[in-house]
């Protein structure tokens, strides 16, 4: 069975999961431009990404050094408390 738009939209069960499936696909981290460059946004945290406890905040950066870190952190194994 196809789900065309107005299925999604009108039905709230089907709306809500292809909302969930959206969010998994977008995954953690995503690159964004911040106040002083560009940062890697952690969804979890709700703030600039940290590649290790401590660390510093993943802000202020070019465009290619955010592309950079977010693709190295979606490729490590996820780490509980980060």
């Amino acid at each position: 069975m196809e789900i065309g738009p107005s299925r999604v939209l009108n039905d709230p069960i089907v709306f809500r999961r292809f909302l969930q499936m959206e969010i998994v696909m977008q995954g953690r981290f995503l690159v964004r431009k911040g106040n002083g460059g560009w940062m890697v946004y952690d969804r979890e945290r709700k703030g600039p990404a940290q590649a290790e406890r401590g660390g510093p905040f993943a802000e202020k950066l070019t465009k290619e050094q955010a592309d950079t870190l977010a693709q190295t952190l979606r490729s490590q194994p996820r780490k509980p408390g980060l």
